[in-house]
């Protein structure tokens, strides 16, 4: 199926099961900044998993189907990019990340970003060292969401994480006074302490961190 196709096929699935019943609860909880078609991740999964199940997409049909997925307004399409990029990330390489930092741009909040960051970009850096060093630079950038992912995007890196780079993001970015920054810097310590929770509080001891940030980061310690 090419990307078109698959576009084509999602969005009238989409379009004809909306539920505007619950689309009001669901642009709610986000804040009124997106709308919505009304179809929760079972519903979703229930119109998406044969096509998904059987599309197997080609690094290019995968981006050109991610980024016309994104430019429809309803929320929920870009829900679909995101599942699609993460199901067959392991297809795409360093030539891909600008486009999927464009995706990281484009509507953005934390329920798009963090996927991109963590389940996409992450598994890429831990594959490709020059896209590993280009995420780091990410925090030298002006834009939020571009800080937020250059903390989020050794997520999956598990005991492979660059702890030296960890802290120097957290020390790059620990004077921020935006939520998603500071609660970043927690969320990625936090996730790193089920590898070596010792490491994790010496870096919270020897860093000037936020009280959001130090509550994140020891939360299940």
């Amino acid at each position: 199926m090419q990307a078109g196709a698959l576009v084509t096929s999602v969005e009238r699935a989409f379009r004809t099961h909306a539920r505007s019943d619950q689309a009001g609860a669901m642009e709610a909880y986000m804040k009124h900044q997106f709308p919505f078609l009304g179809l929760k991740r079972p519903e979703r999964n229930a119109l998406i998993s044969d096509m998904l199940k059987h599309w197997k997409p080609e690094a290019e049909a995968l981006m050109s189907a991610a980024e016309q997925l994104w430019g429809l307004e309803e929320r929920e399409f870009k829900y679909v990019a995101l599942d699609a990029l993460i199901r067959y990330q392991k297809q795409l390489d360093a030539s891909h990340v600008d486009r999927i930092l464009a995706l990281v741009l484009t509507e953005s909040w934390w329920d798009t970003v963090d996927l991109l960051a963590g389940s996409v970009l992450s598994p890429m850096a831990l594959r490709d060292r020059n896209i590993h060093d280009a995420l780091f630079d990410l925090k030298d950038r002006e834009e939020l969401w571009l800080k937020r992912t250059s903390l989020l995007y050794m997520l999956k890196h598990g005991p492979k994480t660059d702890r030296e780079r960890l802290e120097a993001l957290v020390r790059a970015h620990a004077a921020e006074s935006d939520f998603f920054l500071r609660k970043g810097i927690g969320w990625a310590l936090r996730n790193f302490a089920r590898v070596d929770p010792d490491w994790v509080r010496a870096v919270v001891a020897r860093n000037a961190l936020s009280p959001l940030s130090v509550r994140e980061a020891l939360k299940h310690l």
